[in-house]
């Protein structure tokens, strides 16, 4: 591993936070790509929860089928990322064993890897003959202690407070 002093820190977080400043664009075009695919989707069903089928030990519910996706239907970004994907992971919580995943728990990380990728590649244009995913996780604190998490932040909120036909169309001209 190798060890930065705090100028080289400082260098990167530097230009990593330019980077970041510099990528709202690409960021909002990639969600609205990703968005558009999803409501053009043929295979991509529209669910809402149940809880007739729960037995009497576990209220996790089911998702039911209700049609497809109509921009029409919502306002803004957030109000989409309600929306329940088909898709659950285990809650290991006793008495609700499934955590139904909505569109937030995708695009939220999409954000998250936005950023990732712009920080990784920073330090792989500044330092090439370092592994950049180690040094992420080493100084990662460094890192997002800093005004990087809040850019992160505040894209978040900009991008699911956007018009949706916006969106839309910025998706489908993609």
């Amino acid at each position: 591993m190798a060890e930065l002093s705090k100028e080289m820190i400082e260098k990167l977080k530097k230009e990593m936070i330019k980077r970041l400043k510099n990528n709202y664009d690409n960021l909002k075009e990639l969600i609205a790509k990703e968005f558009f695919e999803i409501c053009t989707d043929s295979e991509v069903k529209k669910y809402e929860i149940t809880f007739d089928y729960d037995p009497p030990y576990d209220h996790s519910g089911e998702l039911k089928e209700i049609g497809k996706f109509s921009i029409d239907d919502y306002d803004v970004l957030s109000d989409f990322l309600e929306e329940y994907t088909g898709n659950w992971t285990a809650s290991f919580q006793s008495g609700c064993g499934k955590h139904w995943n909505t569109y937030e728990d995708d695009f939220y990380r999409m954000i998250q890897d936005f950023t990732y990728n712009i920080m990784k590649g920073v330090i792989q244009e500044i330092l090439p003959d370092v592994d950049a995913q180690d040094i992420l996780m080493e100084y990662y604190d460094e890192f997002y202690e800093t005004e990087i998490f809040d850019i992160e932040s505040d894209y978040t909120e900009k991008i699911y407070k956007t018009d949706i036909v916006e969106l839309y169309e910025i998706g489908k001209s993609k």
